[in-house]
């Protein structure tokens, strides 16, 4: 089969990466813990509930160079798909933020630090997810549109309190504890 697994909140911890940042540059700011994100965009939670000017300590911080180089792994995300890839084709399939320069660059450089050089021939940075061929696609948006409709992938949902609204969907916990129940066919 053909997997394909999006980076950002599946493999690398955006959302860990962000709130350690937050943290570490704003400590007198208000941070939402992991467990209490509900929206997909960071922005889309913070700003509303702290103000427009956390719009700009967001993009501050997003757009700095060396945030995605940085960002910790997933637990058990490595190890996971290190074994899936023992009987399947996989390919780490990822959209770069468009505002960021360092984005693109930096999951390159994060796939060869954190899985091996030799994977960073399997990445495949595009907007339209919907467009790559698969059998089937991990990712933690809540929903993935785009031009394929409907795209020739099924979507497995990581699991995030900002995608559990999503019903009829396969998903896989967080910390990838439960992939081989959920996703037998790639054992």
């Amino acid at each position: 089969m053909i997997v394909l697994v999006d980076m950002d909140s599946v493999l690398a911890d955006f959302e860990a990466g962000f709130l350690a940042r937050l943290r570490e540059k704003h400590p007198e700011l208000p941070s939402i813990p992991l467990g209490q994100r509900v929206t997909f965009k960071v922005r889309e939670q913070y700003v509303p509930l702290f103000g427009d000017y956390f719009g700009e300590i967001i993009k501050s911080i997003e757009t700095e160079n060396g945030f995605f180089r940085a960002l910790p792994a997933v637990a058990g995300s490595i190890e996971a798909v290190l074994e899936i890839a023992k009987k399947n084709d996989v390919f780490i399939t990822s959209s770069p933020l468009k505002e960021q320069k360092y984005s693109a660059p930096e999951k390159y450089e994060w796939i060869g630090i954190n899985i091996g050089a030799e994977w960073k021939q399997r990445l495949i940075l595009t907007y339209d997810k919907t467009l790559v061929k698969g059998d089937i696609l991990i990712d933690d948006k809540p929903e993935i549109a785009g031009l394929a409709k409907p795209p020739q992938w099924e979507q497995v949902l990581i699991d995030w309190p900002y995608n559990r609204h999503v019903n009829g969907k396969r998903r896989i916990n967080r910390d990838w504890s439960d992939w081989k129940e959920i996703l037998p066919e790639l054992v």
